[in-house]
């Protein structure tokens, strides 16, 4: 990727072109070719894997650094399909995930090395929560409801500033 990416070469160990290649991973492990149109994100975005800077890839919005802050697909089912890949521990600086309406199966232990505060998974095909979000604290809301979970749900009491859990 640092060789053929036209957009973006970097330094490999930059923690933007890590940020850059995270985000490929999700769209890859989500069945980024068959993602549909965001018809509620902002117009003028680029696609995923544009030669655009990531931060104008549509449902990614960053800091004024250029790291990801939040990756949202306003409600929408676009089509994602699949685990969320691992690599999502490389956004130190994402606080807010927001991915409802699709048919993610996985969300990995590897969330917990994120700052997140909000996370939308409604209405996906998760059966499990990580056990690594247990006592997140910086997680405020979360949004889990409308999947395929097996067994009891954990006591969330344990997440010491969570708000709003659907």
């Amino acid at each position: 990727m640092a060789l053929t990416d036209p957009g973006r070469p970097r330094d490999i160990s930059s923690p933007l072109f890590l940020q850059r290649y995270a985000l490929a991973t999700l769209y890859y492990s989500t069945a980024g070719d068959d993602w549909k149109p965001c018809l509620g994100c902002n117009p003028n975005a680029r696609p995923f894997l544009s030669e655009a800077h990531e931060c104008l890839w549509v449902g990614v919005m960053c800091l004024g650094t250029g790291k990801v802050l939040a990756i949202d697909f306003l409600e929408e089912d676009i089509g994602m399909s699949g685990p969320l890949p691992d690599e999502i521990r490389l956004f130190d600086s994402l606080t807010r995930l927001a991915l409802p309406n699709n048919k993610i199966t996985d969300i990995p232990m590897s969330i917990a090395y994120t700052p997140i505060v909000e996370l939308e998974v409604s209405n996906n095909e998760i059966s499990s929560l990580p056990t690594s979000l247990y006592g997140k604290r910086s997680l405020e809301k979360l949004h889990i409801d409308r999947n395929n979970f097996e067994g009891p749900l954990p006591d969330f009491v344990a997440i010491p500033k969570l708000e709003h859990n659907q």
